[in-house]
C-alpha cells in the first residue's frame, strides 16, 4: 500500500513459474508509475525460493548419560585421516547436544555399583546442501573419508560408546533416490575414552578400503500413491523396517507411518503410502532394524505426487565452463511406468550438437551436468543454442547462451 494516500490496496504478485528451483536465489524489482506518469523504479530485492535441497545426511548415535556435560562431537571429512583439533579438518561441523538430538532410547539399566555405562542411546542427523561446499566429498571413499570424532571429557563415573555412523547420499539434490553408506569400523560399538585427551574416531571408510554400501532407497509417485522401495546390498534375515514421512526434510518433524516394523521380502522392502495429496512435496525415511538390534536410517528422499512435468532454465546461463540442467517428469507425461525422456542441444540452424539425455524414466526430479562440450568432445563455440526437452508428449524449448 502507499503511505499517506487514499490508495490502501495491497498489490499481490505470485510467481508460480514451475521452473523455480528450491534453494535458488532470485532477484525481484518493482517499477511503478504515479498519476503524473512519473516512473519509480524500486531497489531490487533478493529472495531464496524455499530451502536448499539436501545432498546428503549423516546419521550417528552415541550411548551416554551426560552428553551436554561430557562430549565434544565433530562430523566431517579429512583426506589425511587426521582431523587434528577443531578447525583442522578439510570439512567439519560440530555435533549438537541433547536439545538437538532426533530421538533417544533407554537401552540398558545401570549395572551394580552405580557406574553408568551409557544407558541412553542418543540419535542425531546432520543434513548437508550444496551451500555447505561438500560436493567433492561424496561418495565417502579413501580420497574423501568421513569421520565421527567423539572426545569424552571424563564426567564422573560415566562411560560412553559409539553405536552407529552412516551417511545417506542423494543421487542429486533433493532427489527421490540415493545410497546409504555405513562405516566398516570394527569393533562396533566403539567405546569412548575417559579423560578428555584421547578421542574415539570412527572413519567411513577405514583405511585402506572403501565405505560399505548397505542399501539403495527411492520413492516414486504412482497413480494416487507413493511407492517406497529399499533394497539391501545383501539379505539380512530377521530385518524389519519402519517408514517415516514429513512435508519438510527436517528429521524432527517426521511422523511414523508404520505402527509396527514391517518385514523384508528377501533383501527388498516395499511400502505404499496412499494418504498423499497431489502437488504436496513429501520426504521419506526408512529405519532398518537388524535381528541383532542394530539400526540404520535411510533418507530423506523427496517426491511430489501429481507434480507437473517441466524443465528448469540451465544454471548458470550464460554458460562459461559448464552447466546443470534440472527437470521433473510428472503424471501429465506418464500415467504410470516410464516415459522416453530426451534433453538435446541444437544450434540456431537446427543442427543437433549434444545429446544430454535419451532414456526411459519414471516420475521424479532429475539432474544432468554438462561440461560445455559437443558430441565431438570439443567445447562449443560461443553463441546462442536451444535446449529441447521432451518427456512423452510434453516438450519445452529454452535458450542456452555459451560465452568464452
Amino acid at each position: 500500500m502507499i503511505q499517506n494516500d487514499d490508495n490502501r490496496t495491497p498489490y499481490l504478485f505470485v510467481d508460480s513459474d514451475p521452473a523455480l528451483t528450491l534453494g535458488q536465489k532470485y532477484w525481484y524489482r518493482v517499477d511503478w508509475v504515479d498519476l503524473l506518469s512519473v516512473a519509480h523504479p524500486e531497489p531490487p530485492a533478493q529472495v531464496v525460493y524455499g530451502t536448499a535441497a539436501r545432498v546428503a545426511t549423516a546419521y550417528y548415535s552415541i550411548a551416554h548419560d551426560a552428553v551436554d556435560n561430557d562430549l565434544l562431537v565433530r562430523v566431517g571429512v579429512d583426506r589425511n585421516y587426521d582431523p587434528g583439533t577443531l578447525g583442522q579438518a578439510d570439512f567439519e561441523v560440530l555435533g549438537a547436544g541433547e536439545n538437538g538430538q532426533d530421538s533417544s532410547v533407554v537401552v540398558i539399566p545401570d549395572p551394580p555399583g552405580g557406574t553408568s555405562v551409557g544407558e541412553v542411546d542418543h540419535f542425531w542427523s546432520v543434513g548437508f546442501t550444496d551451500e555447505d561446499g561438500v560436493g567433492d566429498f561424496f561418495p565417502p571413499r579413501s580420497l574423501a573419508p568421513w569421520f565421527l570424532y567423539v572426545l569424552d571429557g571424563g564426567f564422573v563415573n560415566t562411560n560412553g560408546r559409539i553405536t552407529s555412523f552412516s551417511l545417506f547420499v542423494n543421487d542429486f539434490p533433493g532427489s527421490p533416490s540415493g545410497i546409504t553408506y555405513h562405516t566398516n569400523h570394527q569393533p562396533m560399538p566403539q567405546a569412548t575414552y575417559e579423560g578428555g585427551v584421547v578421542p574415539a574416531i570412527i572413519w567411513m571408510p577405514e583405511q585402506p578400503t572403501v565405505a560399505v554400501e548397505i542399501a539403495s532407497f527411492r520413492a516414486a509417485a504412482e497413480a494416487g500413491v507413493v511407492r517406497i522401495t529399499l533394497e539391501l546390498a545383501r539379505e539380512s534375515p530377521g530385518a524389519r523396517a519402519s517408514v517415516f514421512r514429513s512435508t519438510t526434510d527436517d528429521f524432527g518433524t517426521r511422523q511414523l507411518l508404520t505402527p509396527e516394523p514391517l518385514p523384508f521380502a528377501g533383501a527388498a522392502f516395499t511400502f505404499l503410502d496412499d494418504a498423499v495429496h497431489a502437488g504436496v512435496a513429501y520426504h521419506y525415511w526408512v529405519q532398518v532394524r537388524d535381528a541383532d538390534g542394530t539400526t540404520f536410517m535411510n533418507g530423506p528422499v523427496s517426491v511430489t505426487p501429481g507434480a507437473m512435468t517441466f524443465a528448469a532454465p540451465p544454471r548458470p546461463n550464460p554458460v562459461s565452463s559448464g552447466a546443470v540442467f534440472e527437470y521433473a517428469v510428472g503424471p501429465d507425461a506418464t500415467a504410470s511406468g516410464t516415459v522416453q525422456v530426451s534433453l538435446r542441444l541444437y544450434d540456431l540452424q537446427g543442427r543437433e550438437v549434444k545429446v544430454l539425455r535419451d532414456a526411459p524414466q519414471g516420475q521424479g526430479r532429475y539432474r544432468v551436468e554438462w561440461s560445455g562440450a559437443g558430441e565431438n568432445g570439443r567445447r562449443l563455440a560461443a553463441g546462442v543454442y536451444l535446449m529441447r526437452f521432451r518427456a512423452g508428449a510434453v516438450s519445452r524449448t529454452q535458450q542456452v547462451v555459451v560465452v568464452d
